[in-house]
């Protein structure tokens, strides 16, 4: 082959050539599909990945909204944030952590109120006799009264504040309704103005100049109404259907007087919403407030005395407010002053009245969860006080002190008021008296 001529050596060439080709040309097709395939699977990897993203996007958002339409507008039973047999519990650790901070901060399920509608329906638990009364059909019926609702609060939870006042414009006629100023009584949970103002334009969010306490900031709101009655609510109470109208229409009969909604359950663990027992206000001898059994002749659908109110929820004429001498503003923080002031209403020519057509639901808490600013025992001061001037012979021995009663007592010869005995034989309950000690008993004779 070595002797081979070039002729025959080029065509050994070429046909080397042509062999590689055509092997390239063979292997080249092959690695292209590898490739294609390998980039096929990738991509579809990729794809996937991609897909399961964007779906968990959508989810998140409509849930998302879907939690954001049900905390903003009212719905059926079937919305799982209405309906109180489906329970929100904490699942996992930072939940349960932000349960427990939530309950000791407000001492009631703070996690649970987060989490339902602000809007959220509520039992209509009045007698169905009251869903007749004309009043409720004759708006001419309230004298041309339109209420001040003061709510006055330290460091509540913006959602019960919230649910508050979504409660009282959504179920009140906006004719009857003239204003709802809201005191920030020097909250440092960071509320503010603009976590309420948005809910509507007769909001008059206020900020009290000093830490006053729930008294002497009722008293500084009632200065700042306008309105020709005063609704005085707490900041965690949700009001029901029907609610305003028996208040007025009571006032518009009876100036001189107090109205008080009868105050409904909301359970400070599981927020429901329940029906109060047939109850009316007492006290016992410590001057503790007390509920007492209501006799079941008295009609559900009428206004009926009350010798002691609860405190939180009432209604009066501004005018009657003032000249009865609003709260006793030496009074301290809280406590005693829904005795004090049911005493003196009823012993100077005043009455106060259960309107059972209005309903209120109130979260009753086991404890206070915020402490004394005073330094003091703000119940027994206001207690000591409150007998020093109103319970006469009644009161046990001589409390002494720097008591400050002068205003009080003046008050008390202005408005011709009687004794505190008058007020056990014509107001108090058979119970009360009863259970009245018995080193008293000779002075009802």
């Amino acid at each position: 082959q070595s002797s081979a001529s070039p002729k025959n050596r080029g065509g050994l060439f070429w046909r080397y050539w042509r062999s590689v080709c055509s092997s390239s040309v063979t292997i080249a097709p092959c690695c292209l599909m590898r490739v294609r395939l390998r980039l096929g699977i990738v991509l579809k990897l990729v794809l996937l990945v991609l897909l399961t993203l964007i779906c968990l996007l959508c989810y998140w958002n409509l849930s998302i909204n879907l939690k954001l339409y049900w905390q903003s507008n009212p719905g059926s039973s079937n919305n799982p944030l209405l309906n109180p047999s489906l329970k929100i519990f904490p699942k996992t650790p930072e939940e349960r952590a932000e349960y427990n901070k939530a309950f000791h901060q407000h001492s009631f399920n703070a996690f649970l109120s987060d989490r339902l509608s602000l809007q959220r329906l509520v039992p209509d638990t009045r007698d169905p006799a009251c869903q007749s009364k004309s009043y409720y059909a004759n708006s001419q019926s309230y004298d041309n009264l339109t209420a001040s609702v003061i709510i006055c609060f330290y460091n509540e939870a913006k959602s019960t504040l919230r649910r508050t006042l979504y409660s009282i414009f959504n179920r009140s006629p906006p004719h009857l309704l003239h204003e709802v100023i809201v005191l920030d009584d020097e909250s440092n949970n960071g509320i503010s103005s603009f976590d309420v103002n948005f809910i509507s334009s007769k909001i008059r969010y206020e900020i009290a100049p000093m830490k006053l306490g729930l008294i002497r900031a009722r008293n500084y709101a009632a200065k700042l109404a306008t309105g020709r009655v005063l609704i005085f609510l707490d900041s965690h109470i949700e009001v029901n259907v029907g609610w305003l109208q028996p208040l007025l229409h009571h006032l518009s009969i009876r100036p001189k007087s107090v109205a008080l909604p009868l105050v409904d359950v909301i359970d400070e663990k599981t927020f429901e919403y329940s029906a109060t027992p047939h109850v009316v206000g007492g006290f016992t001898w410590n001057l503790r407030f007390a509920w007492d059994p209501l006799p079941a002749s008295v009609p559900l659908d009428e206004p009926f005395h009350s010798p002691v109110m609860s405190g939180g929820l009432l209604a009066v004429r501004a005018s009657t407010f003032h000249a009865f001498g609003a709260y006793d503003n030496l009074m301290e923080t809280w406590g005693g002053e829904n005795l004090e002031m049911s005493f003196r209403y009823w012993q100077c020519g005043g009455t106060v009245y259960a309107c059972p057509c209005s309903r209120v639901g109130h979260v009753f808490r086991s404890r206070r969860p915020y402490g004394e600013f005073s330094g003091r025992d703000s119940w027994l001061f206001n207690s000591v006080r409150l007998a020093n001037v109103w319970l006469g012979p009644f009161r046990e021995g001589c409390w002494c002190g720097p008591w400050r009663l002068t205003s009080r007592l003046e008050l008390q010869r202005t408005l011709g008021c009687v004794s505190f005995k008058w007020y056990l034989l014509n107001v108090a309950s058979k119970k009360m008296i009863r259970s009245l000690p018995g080193r008293f008993r000779h002075l009802l004779t």
